[in-house]
């Protein structure tokens, strides 16, 4: 048995959803997610034929979306700043 973070599941089912077109919950996509690069069984199955069983599609929109925005964050493709910019003109 090993443990993924909700970090590298959100990566999964990003991946999943941008590769394969597929909507999976988080625990259907724990088992990707130990495979994948950063995973606890990445190094043990590099270059094996591998079977990863994907299930359940019960996921909330609202969810999906948190989640999308996690997978992103993970993988560094979303960023967030602040900026602080003067109420005056020419304050841009």
């Amino acid at each position: 048995i090993e443990q993924v973070g909700e970090h590298e599941i959100a990566l999964a089912m990003l991946r999943l959803i941008e590769s394969e077109k597929l909507v999976v919950e988080g625990g259907g996509a724990a088992g990707l997610a130990a495979i994948l690069p950063g995973g606890p069984l990445h190094r043990k199955v590099q270059g094996k034929r591998v079977v990863v069983p994907l299930c359940g599609g019960n996921i909330d929109t609202t969810t999906l979306g948190r989640v999308i925005d996690r997978g992103l964050a993970a993988d560094e493709r979303l960023v967030r700043f602040v900026a602080q910019v003067s109420d005056q003109p020419g304050g841009i």
